[in-house]
């Protein structure tokens, strides 16, 4: 895709990237409803290590046939969450649409337990909240993100402390 933004027009590229990320984000809800089909949705969201989102100890010859594993699910929603990042900052998605894109990548990524993904996409969320706060116009706006960023984790891990502990260990 890099290669190719020398050679398209910006909004060709804007464009190819936006079709890009979508299909990461169906890819890996394909991924989620066949996964949670073979192992049922609450061991899904409450998995241990060996049953998480592209990681999976049932899967037989009816099972879900990928070649991504939990890691490389959570690298490609990582990608799409920073994408879909600047695609609200630069107006070139509509704002309920990236946002609701960057809530299922992270859901993705906490149902697969991949702390690459995880490492990834808090990366990439530093950057652009670093992006915000820098920006003397939104300084109240990152603000407010990192506090809403800060009650989202706390209200995650106290309602759903295996997942903390599976992502940590």
């Amino acid at each position: 895709m890099l290669w190719f933004s020398c050679e398209m027009p910006p909004a060709t590229y804007r464009r190819s990237m936006i079709c890009f990320v979508w299909g990461m984000l169906l890819g890996a809800a394909v991924v989620m409803i066949l996964t949670a089909r073979m192992i049922g949705w609450e061991a899904l969201v409450r998995g241990s290590e060996f049953q998480r989102l592209g990681v999976t100890t049932q899967a037989g010859r009816s099972g879900m046939r990928t070649s991504y594993n939990a890691n490389q699910l959570g690298g490609m929603m990582a990608i799409a969450i920073a994408f879909l990042l600047v695609s609200i900052e630069k107006n070139a998605l509509p704002k309920l649409i990236g946002w609701a894109g960057v809530a299922f990548a992270i859901l993705i990524i906490i149902m697969s337990k991949s702390r690459t993904g995880l490492l990834c996409a808090c990366g990439a969320g530093a950057l652009y909240l670093w992006h915000i706060v820098v920006n003397k116009k939104k300084r109240l706006l990152g603000i407010v993100y990192v506090v809403l960023v800060v009650v989202i984790v706390i209200a995650i891990t106290r309602m759903f402390p295996e997942l903390l502990t599976g992502m940590l260990d």
